[in-house]
């Protein structure tokens, strides 16, 4: 998986360019760059992210985002990739993604 830094709103998934929206690559590239840390983000710490970028969201609207991106991925790649599997929810803990991903 391919992230463009200077273009969070679009994604890259084998070779497949998937189109996000600017508030939902920012959230996608927050968890993809905490998930190259080792470790999940939460919906707080996305929160307070998004609100250091100047953008102000509510803790639910967060989890539709997130629902949205699933719902891209799967749109483009169906049954071949599971977006629950690779926008992985790890309970009390917070999201991470479970793929390689660069960051360009």
């Amino acid at each position: 998986m391919i992230l463009y830094k200077d273009m969070k709103e679009i994604i890259e998934v084998e070779n497949v360019v998937i189109k996000l929206g600017l508030v939902s690559g920012l959230i996608f590239f927050l968890i993809a760059v905490n998930t190259t840390n080792c470790k999940p983000i939460n919906i707080d710490s996305i929160v307070s992210k998004l609100d250091e970028n100047g953008i102000y969201i509510q803790k639910i609207r967060i989890k539709g985002r997130i629902a949205d991106i699933r719902k891209k991925i799967k749109a483009k790649f169906g049954e071949k990739i599971n977006p629950h599997f690779l926008i992985e929810n790890i309970r009390k803990y917070g999201y991470r993604i479970n793929a390689s991903v660069k960051i360009i």
